[in-house]
């Protein structure tokens, strides 16, 4: 009987386990990657070269309508340049105007 007692403890020890490490599997795969637009060039949204995933920390950046993305959330899948090209063109068509109105915030051009 202590030998079935140990063995359910074990069981459900390792059941709470892998229900674990699935939940931080699935957190993990469906978090934001934030891109920061780099450029004062409207025509250059839809350039992917032109954004970065460190924060250029540029400055007029607020929640407002404006001529440029500041940042842009995405799926923790685009994580690279040319996975973030694909996400333009699949995401928004490469439609700019897409684009600037899910960033959140947004600056004037210079």
């Amino acid at each position: 009987m202590r030998t079935k007692n140990i063995m359910s403890t074990m069981l459900m020890g390792l059941a709470l386990l892998g229900t674990a490490a699935g939940t931080s599997a699935f957190a993990e795969k469906f978090a934001d990657q934030i891109w920061y637009f780099d450029s004062d060039n409207p025509s250059e949204i839809t350039d992917a070269s032109k954004w970065t995933m460190v924060d250029p920390d540029r400055e007029g950046c607020q929640e407002q309508t404006a001529d440029l993305p500041c940042a842009l959330p995405t799926p923790a899948t685009v994580n690279t340049v040319s996975a973030l090209q694909s996400y333009f063109s699949s995401h928004y068509s490469n439609n700019a105007s897409l684009i600037k109105a899910d960033s959140p915030q947004q600056r004037v051009a210079p």
